[in-house]
C-alpha cells in the first residue's frame, strides 16, 4: 500500500506541471540555473549544498520583480518536499501563493501544494481541505469565464480532478491517489513506480566511511628509508558497517556520499533519543556520527550588506547540529537542522511530531552554543 508521504509527492509531481501551462516561467537566467543547480544536489542527496543553494535564492528573490520570487518559492518548496522537509515545503508554498496575487492560476497551483504537505503534518486535515478548495475555486473561476475550447477543456478536466480528490479526501480525512487514467500523468506514474522501486532497493543502502589513512610502507626487515608518515596516502580503510552492543548498523553518510572521510579526533558516535528529526531519516535509536566543534565557534560573521549574516567557522546552514541550549526556562542538548534567515539563527525540527517547533536566536545569544555537526547516521540492520 502506498504511503501518504509517496501519494503527497506523486501529486506535487504531478501538479507542478500545471504551473506554467499557459504563460512561460518567470524564471530569470540566474534563478533558473540555480534551481538546476539545486535539482541536481537534490538527486546526489547533497542537503548541506543544496540548503546553501535555497538562502542564495532567497537572497536572489528579494531584488526579483513579477512572478518570479513567487516562482522561486514554489520551485524551492518543491525541492524541499524531496527532501524530507515536509513543513518547511508547506510554509513555501503558502508563501508563494500569497505571492502569486495578480495570477489565479498560479495562486491555485500553490495553494493545492500548499494542501499535499498539510496531509502530512499533524492535525491539518482541515487545513488540507481549505487549500484544496480554495484551490479549486480559482480554477473553477477561471474555467467559467474561458472562451477558447482548448483552454475550457482543460480547466474543466482539472476541476473533475480536483473536486473528485477533494470528495475522496472528506470521506477519508486523508489524502487520495492520483486519478490514474488522467492522460497527462501516465508517464509520471511510469516514472514514478520506477523511482519506487529505486527507492526500495536503496532502503538498505548503506554508505563507506574512511576512518584510517594508508602510508606507502614500513620494513619489517631491514631498515627501511624513513618519512614514511609525510609520505602521500594510498588510501584509507573502509567500513560500510559497524557493530554497536553486539547488533550490526547500516552508514549512511549525511550529504549522501556513498564514501565520506573521517576522523577518530574529536569525534564521537552518539545514540539519538525523541523524533524530532524523523524527517531528516535520523529516528529513535539510531546513532549518528558526530564532529565536535571548538568553543570559538560561538563567534559570527558579520552581517552582509543584505543584513543577512554568514554561519560561524566550522558549520553552515542547512547542517544537522548539537545544540547546547542555557537558559533559564530550558537547558539542554538537543539535535536540529541549524538555518541562517534574515539575520537569525533557527534550530528547526523535522518531525511528524507537532510538539516539535524552532527556536530562534540572535546570531550572538550566549544562550545558544553549536556543540558539533553530525557526519553520518548509523542505522540498525
Amino acid at each position: 500500500m502506498m504511503t501518504t508521504e509517496a501519494k503527497s509527492i506523486r501529486w506535487l509531481r504531478y501538479v507542478s506541471r500545471w504551473l506554467n501551462k499557459f504563460n512561460k516561467s518567470s524564471l530569470s537566467d540566474p534563478s533558473a540555473l540555480l534551481l538546476d543547480r539545486l535539482k541536481r544536489e537534490c538527486d546526489r542527496q547533497e542537503m548541506k549544498k543544496a540548503w546553501g543553494i535555497i538562502e542564495d535564492l532567497n537572497r536572489l528573490s528579494q531584488a526579483s520583480e513579477g512572478l518570479e520570487p513567487a516562482e522561486i518559492c514554489l520551485q524551492c518548496g518543491l525541492s524541499v518536499a524531496e527532501m524530507g522537509n515536509f513543513k518547511e515545503a508547506q510554509r513555501l508554498f503558502g508563501e508563494a501563493s500569497t505571492k502569486y496575487t495578480n495570477s489565479l492560476h498560479h495562486q491555485a497551483v500553490a495553494l493545492w501544494m500548499k494542501g499535499c504537505m498539510d496531509w502530512l503534518l499533524p492535525n491539518k486535515e482541515v487545513e488540507a481541505i481549505n487549500s484544496w478548495r480554495d484551490a479549486e475555486k480559482r480554477f473553477k473561476g477561471i474555467r467559467d469565464k474561458e472562451s477558447q475550447k482548448a483552454r475550457l477543456d482543460w480547466y474543466d478536466a482539472r476541476c473533475k480532478e480536483m473536486h473528485e480528490a477533494l470528495h475522496q479526501a472528506a470521506e477519508k480525512y486523508q489524502i487520495p491517489p492520483l486519478p490514474a487514467e488522467t492522460p497527462e500523468n501516465k508517464s509520471m506514474l511510469t516514472e514514478t513506480a520506477t523511482n519506487n522501486g529505486e527507492d526500495a532497493e536503496q532502503q538498505m543502502h548503506s554508505d563507506r566511511i574512511g576512518l584510517f589513512s594508508i602510508r606507502e610502507s614500513i620494513n619489517a626487515g631491514d631498515i627501511g628509508p624513513s618519512g614514511i608518515l609525510e609520505t602521500p596516502i594510498d588510501g584509507m580503510v573502509e567500513v560500510e558497517q559497524v557493530f554497536i552492543e553486539d547488533k550490526p548498523f547500516r552508514i549512511l553518510s549525511i550529504d549522501g556520499h556513498s564514501f565520506f572521510r573521517s576522523s577518530t579526533h574529536r569525534t564521537a558516535v552518539i545514540k539519538v533519543s525523541g523524533d524530532s528529526m524523523n524527517l531528516a531519516n535520523i529516528e529513535n535509536g539510531d546513532y549518528v556520527l558526530l564532529r565536535f566543534l571548538p568553543k570559538n565557534t560561538r563567534e559570527v560573521t558579520e552581517p552582509e550588506e543584505d543584513g543577512d549574516i554568514s554561519p560561524p567557522a566550522g558549520y553552515k546552514s542547512g547542517d544537522i547540529v548539537a545544540a547546547e541550549i542555557i537558559s533559564d526556562e530550558d537547558e539542554g542538548i538537543t539535535l536540529k537542522r541549524i538555518l541562517v534567515r534574515n539575520g537569525r539563527i533557527i534550530l528547526q525540527p523535522q518531525s511528524l511530531n507537532p510538539k516539535h517547533i524552532e527556536r530562534e536566536f540572535n546570531a550572538s545569544d550566549e544562550r545558544l552554543f553549536i556543540c558539533g555537526v553530525v557526519q553520518a547516521i548509523f542505522k540498525p540492520l
